[in-house]
């Protein structure tokens, strides 16, 4: 069955007035106080922003490059229905679709905006969360959402990896708008780093925050985990979930995190891609 929920846009209004106080969770840091691990090379991690189709514009923050069109990365600005509200990240995988984690529509959403790091913003419409999203021993399943706006967006269109399966070791790179560290607040900016896989399985990837690797924070919720593939393309492995629900939550934003991304791959991901999204690209 279809599930999309319709959004008030006249509710964005709100959303102009207020500046971001809070994130959907999951989410973008760096820091380079900790050991242990696997490390990423430098050369990897630095062109972490310019891999996502932006440039570097202090540390490891993007900015638009010469072409602002060339990322498929989008802000995401969530009014519920209670008057909070949230951020989150997404990719644009259609134009006028984009891809971000379920739980960052979780709940009454009364509306939400869209924006590119070039500065365009749109309304969304609709949205649609995975039917099989649910959480469980503390894991969230299925965790993806589907954003449908009202006019099509000036961005790249991100690709599903298909061609082959995610690596454990393999360097990827991670992107979002989140926080630099819990509690700072998320940001209007896209931050972009470099991580090693720990772990894949059918439904997760698993990542943790050690040596030099970039991990998300709050508010990268439902950004992307990037595959360099051999023809240079990127694709999309996965989305940013949440922290493994091990994790002492002093540790979260920080050396010793364990960052679980959903796997796209998934047949129960797939199948939801073709129902609301079939013209989303693969590699």
């Amino acid at each position: 069955m279809r599930k999309v929920a319709f959004i008030v846009s006249r509710a964005l209004i709100a959303i102009a007035a207020f500046s971001l106080l809070a994130a959907c969770g999951g989410g973008g840091s760096d820091d380079n106080n900790g050991g242990g691990g696997s490390d990423v090379s430098s050369e990897f991690k630095n062109d972490a922003c310019n891999q996502v189709g932006l440039k570097i514009a202090n540390g490891f923050s993007c900015s638009p490059g010469e072409d602002p069109a060339a990322t498929s990365l989008v802000l995401l600005d969530i009014l519920d229905t209670n008057g909070s509200i949230g951020a989150c990240s997404g990719v644009v995988v259609d134009s006028q679709i984009v891809m971000t984690a379920g739980h960052c529509v979780q709940g009454g959403v009364a509306a939400i905006l869209v924006s590119t790091p070039a500065g365009q913003q749109v309304a969304a419409t609709s949205i649609a969360q995975h039917p099989g999203f649910r959480r469980s021993g503390g894991v969230l399943f299925d965790d993806y959402a589907f954003v449908f706006v009202n006019q099509p967006i000036n961005s790249a269109r991100a690709s599903i990896l298909l061609s082959r399966a995610p690596q454990v070791g393999e360097e990827v790179y991670v992107a979002g708008r989140g926080e630099t560290s819990q509690g700072s607040g998320a940001v209007d900016n896209i931050f972009a780093g470099a991580a090693v896989i720990d772990n894949v399985t059918d439904a997760h990837i698993w990542i943790s925050f050690e040596g030099n690797q970039s991990h998300p924070c709050g508010g990268d919720s439902g950004g992307p985990l990037l595959i360099k593939l051999g023809n240079g393309n990127l694709a999309v492995a996965g989305l940013v979930s949440q922290s493994d629900p091990s994790v002492d939550p002093d540790n979260i934003c920080k050396v010793g995190d364990y960052t679980i991304y959903g796997n796209v791959q998934a047949q129960s991901v797939l199948d939801f891609i073709t129902t609301f999204a079939p013209n989303t690209g693969v590699k």
